[in-house]
């Protein structure tokens, strides 16, 4: 089953999850997060890296990925200033 929601990637996560009758609990132990991870996301306190976004996606059979939310990290990082970037170096 595949329903396409407006809003957040933690709302599409919940509401995902929700329509699967599965707990954040039992989502975390699928994917290998902790269970405050899940609910972080949902709230929209945290954003899921790539990898978790393709463990979700799996995990509740949904495309969470979307041209907006790459578009969105992608802008997230252009903005973040150069020294917090640590990528790169020693």
């Amino acid at each position: 089953m595949h329903i396409e929601i407006e809003g957040s990637i933690g709302n599409r996560i919940r509401f995902n999850r929700m329509v699967k009758n599965m707990s954040a609990t039992k989502l975390a132990s699928i994917i290998g997060v902790a269970q405050p991870t899940i609910s972080s996301w949902e709230k929209g306190q945290k954003n899921p890296t790539i990898g978790n976004l393709v463990a979700l996606e799996r995990a509740l059979g949904i495309g969470v990925l979307s041209k907006d939310y790459l578009e969105d990290m992608e802008r997230q990082k252009s903005e973040t200033p150069e020294c917090y970037n640590t990528r790169g170096r020693a």
